[in-house]
């Protein structure tokens, strides 16, 4: 998260590797794609492997760099909020003269797209600059395996960031790139389209984040987050789906016979041999099990989603912990019971009785969603900061 207070010495999650990026381990996908696996292995490893004091100090001032652009972002996130707000009357009062005619939606998006990604050929905005280094980071954990020979070294990693931070400013000596905090001229020009066409991983990058839609809170909302630490009220209705990969889906979605004449597992695993000789199926296969792999990866992954330590995949259940690091009054969600019953999901529920304040139990008689068992429950709840004491209705 961008908190706005870093200390000197800290450096941001989002530059350093884990364990859990592109860490693919089905047998199947073992047997027809070993070459690449070994590959992203043996990059895993390097990429993971304990920062020497040179790099501790690059990191570092990579951070410095980012929270340097995170202000300006944030001071323009404000002058853009202040340039387009308008003033209307509350009767009995007038319409203040100044801005007697109010700035359409159209003209307000207009400004906004022009903060936030200015035209091709023109510097970077501070906006453009960190998404793209925060969308390299997430890109690691779904890199695609047939692409393996594109991730890159910590080294080319570290240096990919320093040029999306500070353009030609990365070639800076150290001295001046470590002054605290590094002046708006130090950010140098950044041509973001040079770089990618002259860098095919910062293409994928680009491509997997249109792909995944990477979202990045503290960023879109970043005066917001500073200003505030978060949002008032968070309200929503978060997937109830389990992240998982099945295989036989895959299959039949080019081969019907799958489902329609209830192959077992021997059959299908039969059926796989010969479909998978075809190179478009074997594309397509292997995109479909990285999808949801790498999700389940990233949710469980102990510095991404804590909370969920051993429990079976459910994206309401990471909606839950995210939505409480939103907060900073009070959250509303509708979501699944299954969380208060899981016999994995102790750590999790530790944390969520200590916010709940109300809790409204349905089940789904009348079928409001046909999808699920009109036996299933689930609940409207309502969550507050952390409290010792557990008290909710």
């Amino acid at each position: 998260a961008l908190a706005g207070d870093r200390p000197p010495e800290a450096v941001y999650h989002f530059l350093v590797g884990d364990a859990g990026m592109a860490n693919y381990t089905s047998k199947e996908i073992k047997q027809i794609a070993e070459d690449k696996l070994a590959h992203i292995r043996a990059w895993r490893k390097s990429f993971t492997a304990k920062c020497s004091p040179d790099e501790v100090t690059k990191l570092q001032r990579l951070s410095g760099l980012i929270d340097a652009l995170w202000r300006r972002h944030t001071s323009d996130l404000r002058r853009l909020e202040r340039d387009t707000t308008d003033d209307f009357a509350i009767y009995p009062h007038k319409q203040p003269e100044e801005h007697a005619r109010p700035t359409s939606t159209r003209a307000k998006d207009k400004r906004l797209r022009a903060l936030l990604d200015p035209p091709q050929g023109h510097n970077a905005s501070a906006y453009q600059r960190l998404k793209l280094v925060m969308d390299y980071w997430c890109a690691l954990w779904f890199w695609p395996i047939e692409k393996a020979h594109l991730l890159p070294t910590r080294s080319e990693y570290l240096g990919d960031i320093a040029l999306l931070l500070a353009g030609r400013a990365a070639a800076m000596p150290v001295a001046l790139l470590d002054a605290a905090p590094p002046s708006r001229d130090a950010l140098d020009y950044v041509d973001l389209e040079a770089l990618l066409r002259a860098r095919p991983r910062l293409r994928e990058v680009r491509a997997l984040s249109h792909r995944y839609r990477f979202h990045h809170w503290e960023l879109e909302f970043a005066d917001q987050f500073f200003d505030q630490g978060g949002f008032d009220l968070v309200l929503g209705n978060p997937p109830w789906r389990k992240v998982a990969w099945i295989e036989k889906h895959t299959i039949a979605d080019s081969d019907p016979r799958v489902e329609t004449k209830r192959m077992s597992a021997p059959e299908i695993a039969q059926l796989r041999a010969e479909w998978l000789e075809q190179a478009a199926h074997r594309t397509s296969y292997i995109a479909a099990y990285e999808a949801p792999t790498a999700l389940n990866n990233f949710m469980h992954a102990t510095q991404n989603y804590p909370l969920l330590k051993g429990m079976p995949g459910n994206l309401y259940k990471a909606f839950l912990h995210l939505a409480w690091g939103l907060q900073t009054g009070a959250t509303g969600l509708l979501h699944q019971d299954s969380v208060f019953d899981d016999r994995k999901g102790i750590i999790l529920r530790k944390e969520l009785y200590r916010r709940l304040r109300y809790h409204f139990q349905f089940s789904n008689a009348l079928r409001l969603f046909p999808e699920i068992n009109h036996q299933a429950k689930y609940s409207v709840n309502i969550y507050g900061w952390k409290r010792d004491a557990i008290e909710f209705a």
